[in-house]
């Protein structure tokens, strides 16, 4: 069975509000952070194994740019 951290992303002009719920949790750890790449790449830097990774993020004019700066 896979353990998938799932990660929602709410993204503001200045901030991104961050929701994490990890695998067999059923509260989500919220905090919010600098919209900014490095700011994101941090956290998801942190995640131990990428594949089991799970995100979510806001489609609309702030939420393209985060999908760039995470994949690249």
């Amino acid at each position: 069975m896979y353990e998938f951290t799932h990660l929602g992303l709410d993204a503001h002009k200045d901030t991104i509000a961050v929701a994490v719920l990890r695998s067999g949790m059923t509260t989500c750890d919220e905090r919010l952070i600098p919209h900014t790449p490095e700011a994101i790449r941090k956290l998801l830097s942190r995640r131990p194994d990428p594949s089991l990774l799970r995100t979510c993020y806001q489609a609309g004019p702030t939420g393209y740019d985060s999908h760039l700066c995470s994949i690249t």
